[in-house]
């Protein structure tokens, strides 16, 4: 979803202070494909890339996000439209997000939670695991853990359907509202995941359920964990000078002990 942003910069970082809602430190390994590279970026902050016209368009998902298009039983299609639901069982109860803590040299592979505990008594533990190795700040990885989890919890609504030119300016990342009498939607929110020319002035339109309140930055199950991490934290740091050494030797008993 695109739009003005100015207000999405910084958010309270669950700690008494303010962040920005999204960073990312990463390195690229040009032994990667193009796309993992830019994959493995986009889930840092949520994002998506989209072929719009001879460029790429760079989306956010974000609670902000207006929608561009109302289609209704007016401007779809009617033989065209489909509709339906996720399978439950593959659906997650707990999201694990792999994250990067820089402070931690010699494991800094860190993880957060986000979990459905009720979910989990009924069906057992199902989890996933996303690396996010660009995260470097865990009040992120636990905002984006409860995110992915109940984007695949919630948002499990599907619809497909054509429409004609009226259409022509929607684009994969936009939000829309669909009206339709068959499941009984009225402006519903949905999220453009795809869109494919069928003939000329008619394209057909693939939609994924668009909950805004997934993203109201509420962190996940087991935040906040702090650390406390000496003033210069850096080991590889050149040591001060050494001024008043004093080397005392003991004597020893014949047990070899002092």
């Amino acid at each position: 979803a695109t739009g003005d942003l100015s207000g999405y910069v910084t958010l309270d970082n669950g700690n008494g202070g303010t962040e920005a809602r999204y960073e990312m430190t990463i390195v690229i390994d040009t032994k990667h494909a193009v796309l993992d590279n830019i994959t493995s970026m986009l889930v840092c902050f949520n994002g998506g890339i989209f072929r719009s016209g001879a460029k790429y368009k760079l989306t956010i998902q974000h609670s902000l996000a207006t929608a561009v298009m109302s289609f209704t039983e007016k401007n779809i299609n009617r033989e065209s439209f489909v509709y339906g639901y996720g399978k439950g069982e593959d659906v997650p109860n707990e999201m694990v997000v792999e994250y990067t803590n820089p402070l931690v040299f010699r494991n800094p592979k860190r993880f957060e939670y986000a979990e459905d505990e009720i979910d989990q008594e009924i069906r057992g533990k199902r989890s996933t695991t996303v690396p996010c190795l660009g995260v470097t700040r865990q009040s992120q990885s636990s905002r984006l853990a409860k995110q992915f989890l109940y984007q695949r919890k919630v948002n499990d609504i599907f619809c497909e359907f054509e429409c004609n030119s009226q259409a022509v300016h929607v684009e994969p990342g936009d939000v829309v509202t669909v009206t339709h009498s068959r499941p009984g939607w009225t402006d519903k929110e949905f999220i453009v995941a795809e869109v494919n020319e069928v003939s000329f002035g008619k394209a057909k339109f693939i939609l994924q359920s668009f909950n805004r309140s997934i993203l109201d930055d509420g962190f996940g199950t087991r935040f906040f964990e702090t650390f406390t991490f000496p003033a210069d934290s850096n080991p590889f740091a050149p040591l001060a000078d050494v001024t008043n050494l004093l080397i005392v030797e003991g004597g020893f008993g014949d047990n070899g002990v002092n």
